[in-house]
């Protein structure tokens, strides 16, 4: 048996092996960093491609015509990414999904990073509208001595933040009806869902195929 150096842990990383479905069509998401097959492009984590082919032994054709190793392994399903994965994007739709078991996770930021990423139209599924309400309250950035005093001494800070995330959330709507006059208006649905079955694929970690 082989001991793992904790000592220098930044200098491994640790996978779990397992097993996905690939198609053609379907979208992937890299979860490491590699090299094309031709080592001529490099292939970054988190970023998400289309299945274009896949060659008898298994290499994949990305719909960018670049080539990922049969041993590269380092992907997952793309159709749903971290609040954290998706920064720096905009789609159209975009859908939000956030259980009771991540408010513990969710903050005024996690929430304003999440319903940004929309052009269109935003739509959020969660299990407890009033427990995500006060998560997207809660403020997560660093506090000083002094704040941290006041968070705990002044109850009204916390009513402050959603007053705050109101006012907001207001300016969104009205900046949707000024656009509305030339394009698909911005929208937002808050759903609680009946409770699903299981996880859904490629919501989950690091897998290695």
């Amino acid at each position: 048996m082989t001991l793992l150096p904790l000592g220098r842990a930044e200098r491994f990383q640790v996978f779990e092996t397992g097993a996905i479905d690939i198609a053609v069509g379907d979208r992937i998401r890299l979860t490491d960093n590699g090299r094309t097959t031709d080592n001529r492009h490099r292939l970054n984590n988190g970023r998400i491609y289309g299945i274009k082919a896949i060659t008898g032994d298994g290499r994949l054709i990305l719909d960018n015509n670049w080539e990922v190793p049969r041993n590269f392994g380092h992907i997952d399903h793309g159709y749903c990414v971290t609040s954290d994965a998706s920064q720096g994007r905009t789609v159209d739709h975009v859908i939000v999904a956030l259980s009771d078991t991540s408010m513990v996770a969710a903050s005024m930021q996690q929430f304003y990073r999440s319903v940004t990423r929309g052009r269109f139209r935003i739509s959020m599924f969660t299990d407890d509208v009033e427990k995500l309400l006060g998560s997207a309250a809660r403020h997560a950035s660093r506090l000083s001595a002094t704040e941290l005093v006041r968070m705990s001494t002044t109850p009204q800070l916390a009513l402050h933040h959603r007053q705050s995330l109101g006012l907001w959330l207001s300016q969104q709507a009205d900046r949707g009806k000024r656009l509305s006059a030339n394009h698909q208006a911005p929208t937002a649905t808050l759903a609680a869902p009946p409770a699903a079955a299981g996880p859904r694929p490629g919501c989950g970690g690091r897998v290695r195929a």
